[in-house]
């Protein structure tokens, strides 16, 4: 899937990446960016289920690449990015891209306009 990147702004993407830190719990070991990139268009994510230690205890958590938050693309106006993301968990799942436009049924709402999960296993 090829996905026309568009520039959102640093001020706008930062306050996204804060809001979705927050939501999503705070973090585990970080990984090198190096680890990230196949190419310099092409990425890959892996959605997992880990127990992961949080200030009091730890929690079964969804991780990206086996971290949280998960990693940062990044991306030029005009370029395009080929994105495969994996889905190791045993439900389905969805991938919203802040601050890209993408065709509707890659906006990571199953069910409206024709988006479809990422089912267990599935890339």
């Amino acid at each position: 899937m090829k996905i026309p990147i568009f520039n959102y702004g640093r001020r706008k993407f930062l306050s996204s990446s804060v809001a979705t830190a927050t939501i999503i719990g705070l973090g585990i070991n970080l990984t090198k960016s190096d680890q990230l990139q196949a190419s310099p268009s092409e990425y890959h994510l892996t959605y997992a289920k880990q127990r992961v230690r949080i200030i009091g205890g730890e929690a079964p958590k969804i991780t990206v690449n086996g971290t949280i938050p998960g990693p940062v693309l990044h991306f030029t106006e005009g370029d395009e990015a080929v994105i495969h993301v994996t889905n190791n968990m045993n439900e389905d799942t969805s991938v919203h891209w802040h601050g890209l436009i993408v065709p509707g049924a890659m906006d990571g709402s199953p069910g409206f306009n024709g988006a479809v999960p990422i089912t267990p296993g599935e890339t």
